[in-house]
């Protein structure tokens, strides 16, 4: 039986404060600008999303353009069973990556509180596949580069014993 999957916008809004900008942030260019305008979007505008694996999720919204794969700072268990996440952003209810948005794990079948899970990055997407392809391209590159710091640290090893 299929199950329909819900997804919670939450949008807090809190009171914003003045901050005096650093010389980094008011450099910013308009392709940075560009850039980060086209990897955000409102919260109410995702209509479904898919658990990719405990770090990734695609998020898709109303429009044929809005596809994304959100990746979490660190494993959010629980996400990749979820039936229902809330999305959560401060000081408004537009997720763009900077670092105070949340992604939350809500179980209804039990009494505990949601999982709230940092976001750590979105990327604009084509389809789910390729959000699937784009994780496990990652994940090899990983392993790789694992593989190579521990093949040059044998030899590194084996050269400092000789």
């Amino acid at each position: 039986m299929n199950k329909f999957r819900q997804l919670l916008a939450v949008g807090s809004i809190s009171l914003a404060f003045a901050v005096p900008l650093t010389a980094s942030a008011e450099e910013e260019t308009s392709q940075d600008k560009e850039v980060k305008e086209n990897t955000c979007f409102w919260i109410d505008s995702i209509q479904d999303f898919r658990a990719i694996d405990n770090k990734h999720v695609y998020l898709r919204g109303a429009g044929k353009e809005q596809k994304f794969l959100a990746t979490l700072f660190q494993r959010c268990y629980g996400v990749r069973w979820a039936e229902t996440i809330a999305l959560q952003s401060r000081p408004t209810s537009r997720i763009c990556s900077r670092g105070n948005e949340y992604l939350q794990v809500i179980d209804r079948s039990r009494s505990t509180f949601p999982q709230r899970c940092l976001i750590d990055d979105i990327e604009r997407v084509e389809s789910l596949d390729a959000a699937r392809d784009l994780v496990e391209e990652r994940k090899q590159a990983n392993e790789s580069a694992e593989e190579n710091d521990v093949s040059q640290l044998q030899a590194e090893t084996s050269s400092a014993i000789q």
